[in-house]
């Protein structure tokens, strides 16, 4: 096996060691009578074997080991395993820089600075599988995460998303990717492939150990639940929502983080901070105003369900009705409408509400039912910190699995390094792609000179498609042969 660099090469690291195939015995039971001779039989069937492995890992897949935090979180290289003891939650800590043990860290998710960093909870990196076969029918699709020879140092390898197709030309403005001056917008699918979570219910913060992310206005009608939240309607209200508009009675999300001076809490607009990222150097970070809201939401035959998102320069609102129709409006007017294949029922329905890319869209249970671009103006201001709301009208509903996340943020890099000039576009050719790292402030990719910038069709070798996370708890098989259990096994999207 190899080892796969997916960002600068995290310094002082080893690879493990691959695995091997282990010996196989015969019991010493077997009768005398019956004990199989391992004649010329044997001998070409095991010479067929390894041939066929050969063949198998020269043409067909390939197995690689992670070295370099450009890919993460998607994929890791060697890190800290970091417990958050506010809310439960596990994420890792990058060592490309040596981490200081005992030194504390801030929680991904709930924003909690009680996590410590500890050298003792090293853990190894990700085996990734590798098709080698893809390309050889196709060529990489935007957005598609790819293996390919590093442009910029022999030798090595690295693993990189798509995101520029030959012939186009690339910019990167405000954290997005455009292509000859359009944004380049995601279908549902890759949004869900490139989301980094920030907020997760089912590591909600305990009471008296913080303020609620979520919080209902006065006499709103929402309870927390132990599994989510639900809403009943208030019995003196009777009030119409007018179309297009949001009800004052809301759950409203607060986005807060703990501040490192003083350990208070403070409502914080969302920035492109990264978990793994704690032991680099602090770097300048930027607002993120690209969110999926998702939950599952179980309701009466009966009602409205209302989504608000807002980055801070205008506010979108989608309205669902219990007949399955479906209406957008933008700063109070409407602009977009659709309808579901058949009307909400009682079961529970998965809701995915997104403000990326310039674009609002709406899903029931993965079907996209509105899909409207918004006008392509930059999106200046401080942020939000209360970007998103959900209320309710009718009657009673429940929603469960409520998560945020956050899109990938591309940083600008400094000017003598960039592959472009300052507000320009990389112009590639017709057998040229232009590739980023899923840690924007870590990796070297195409935004740099020095990478390539583009990558030529022949340096690909092909498409990850399953990693193994090296942890505890896996099932081993004889000696050298390594099985993981399911729960290490993951499919990149």
């Amino acid at each position: 096996m190899s080892t796969i660099e997916t960002a600068d090469r995290a310094a002082g690291l080893q690879p493990q060691r691959p695995y091997s195939v282990a010996s196989c015995q015969v019991p010493p039971t077997v009768p005398a009578a019956r004990k199989p001779s391992f004649g010329r039989g044997g001998i070409e069937a095991t010479v067929t074997l390894l041939l066929t492995l050969l063949i198998i890992r020269t043409w067909f897949l390939q197995a690689f080991y992670v070295d370099g935090g450009s890919m993460a979180p998607t994929l890791l290289a060697r890190h800290l395993a970091v417990d958050c003891p506010t809310c439960s939650y596990r994420f890792a800590a990058g060592i490309e820089n040596q981490a200081t043990d005992g030194r504390p860290a801030n929680c991904p998710l709930c924003g909690s600075g009680e996590a410590i960093l500890e050298i003792a909870n090293q853990r190894a990196p990700d085996t990734v599988l590798v098709d080698k076969t893809t390309f050889l029918f196709r060529a990489p699709r935007r957005w598609e995460v790819v293996s390919l020879r590093a442009p910029h140092e022999a030798g090595k390898l690295c693993v990189k998303r798509v995101v520029g197709l030959p012939g186009e030309h690339i910019s990167i403005r405000d954290g997005d990717v455009y292509v000859a001056g359009q944004i380049v917008r995601k279908t549902l699918d890759q949004q869900r492939a490139t989301a980094i979570p920030i907020y997760d219910d089912r590591y909600r913060r305990p009471e008296n150990s913080g303020p609620a992310s979520w919080q209902s206005t006065a006499q709103s009608g929402w309870r927390t639940e132990p599994e989510g939240y639900s809403w009943h309607p208030p019995a003196e209200s009777t009030q119409e929502v007018a179309p297009g508009s949001f009800p004052a009675a809301a759950l409203v999300y607060h986005h807060w983080r703990r501040d490192g001076a003083n350990h208070d809490w403070r409502e914080s607009p969302i920035d492109d901070s990264y978990g793994y990222n704690q032991t680099l150097p602090i770097r300048e970070l930027h607002n993120v105003r690209d969110l999926l809201l998702s939950f599952r939401m179980r309701s009466s035959d009966r009602g409205q369900l209302f989504l608000r998102a807002s980055d801070g320069v205008q506010e979108l609102v989608a309205t669902l009705s219990d007949s399955g129709e479906a209406s957008l409006a933008c700063d109070g007017q409407p602009v977009a409408g659709g309808a579901l294949r058949s009307p909400l029922g009682r079961a529970a329905h998965l809701v995915e509400f997104s403000l990326i890319d310039r674009a609002c869209m709406l899903a029931i249970d993965g079907e996209v039912v509105i899909d409207y671009p918004l006008a392509a103006r930059r999106t200046d201001g401080d942020g939000m910190s209360t970007p998103l709301a959900i209320a309710a009208a009718g009657g009673p509903l429940d929603i469960s699995e409520l998560c945020i996340c956050r899109d990938l943020y591309y940083v600008d890099v400094p000017a003598e390094l960039s592959a472009t000039p300052a507000g320009g576009e990389y112009v590639l050719a017709d057998d040229e792609f232009f590739v980023l790292s899923e840690n924007s402030p870590l990796g070297a990719d195409s935004r740099y000179q020095s990478f390539g910038p583009a990558v030529p069709f022949k340096l690909f070798v092909g498409k990850p498609f399953i990693a193994v996370t090296a942890s505890s708890g896996g099932w081993y098989t004889g000696g050298a042969i390594q099985v993981p259990a399911l729960r290490q096994i993951r499919y990149i999207r």
